[in-house]
């Protein structure tokens, strides 16, 4: 009775369009169709001409943005002290396996995860109602996206305001009084 369940083909149809706009696929299809080269020559070629652009200064790569992010913990030079940041805003290959795997909710807490780590690597500090503005959430639904990482222990660095002596000794490992 009734219909099957498909939706594992829709998500697969829906991820198998995206990845043919990709900017490998099209330097793929490109570099098989204009130059007549082998699948695997394609795919290689493809692969290092994106890590290519992604180290040309002032070259935004189909999937990066570039934002203004702080570049202090310190929420009264936040907004003075700022630093521009390439994050990765799509990443097709791995955020199809995790949506195709886990769902829409474990894709978007990848994301976040990706775009906080990537700031911080840089030298900057996520600010959460910026997070919240570039994830197209509201602060309240960020923070039941993150809930589960928090529930495990995973705090995320972003902006706010510096630790306070006890949090800032058991972050060092160390008990309060010594």
């Amino acid at each position: 009775m009734g219909r099957m369940l498909r939706y594992r083909e829709r998500i697969r149809y829906e991820l198998e369009c995206v990845a043919a706009k990709d900017v490998r696929a099209v330097i793929r299809h490109t570099l098989r169709q204009d130059f007549g080269q082998s699948r695997v020559e394609a795919e290689v070629l493809a692969e290092r001409s994106v890590a290519w652009l992604r180290q040309q200064p002032g070259v935004a790569v189909p999937g990066t943005m570039r934002v203004t992010v702080p570049a202090t913990r310190s929420r009264k030079f936040a907004a003075t002290r700022r630093l521009v940041a390439t994050v990765t805003a799509v990443d097709v290959g791995e955020d199809a396996t995790v949506w195709r795997e886990f769902g829409i909710a474990a894709l978007q807490r990848h994301r976040l995860m990706r775009w906080i780590y990537e700031i911080y690597r840089q030298g900057g500090w996520a600010s959460l109602l910026e997070l919240a503005a570039w994830a197209n959430l509201t602060p309240t639904a960020l923070g039941t996206r993150l809930r589960p990482l928090r529930a495990n222990g995973i705090w995320l660095p972003h902006l706010g305001s510096e630790l306070s002596g006890e949090r800032l000794a058991q972050s060092r490992g160390s008990s309060p009084s010594t």
